[in-house]
């Protein structure tokens, strides 16, 4: 992480994950846990681990997926 938004985003996707609204909104966006992997760089598992709390999301893979759930939830 190089900037203070980084470490907002990666605060951004732990509070997302850990209240399962990662999860309410990647299934309201209608995406699949392999498509967010694959955009977030990570396997499927750790997604899933992100998103029942078993897991912290860390580095830039938390950055990617803060920034797609944003996006998600755009939509």
């Amino acid at each position: 992480m190089d900037t203070a938004n980084d470490l907002v985003m990666v605060t951004r996707a732990r509070a997302l994950s850990s209240s399962g609204m990662a999860r309410s909104i990647r299934i309201a966006a209608g995406a699949s846990l392999p498509e967010c992997a694959r955009v977030c760089g990570v396997s499927i598992s750790t997604v899933w681990r992100w998103e029942q709390a078993e897991r912290r999301p860390r580095g830039e893979p938390a950055i990617r997926y803060a920034r797609l759930l944003e996006e998600l939830a755009r939509r």
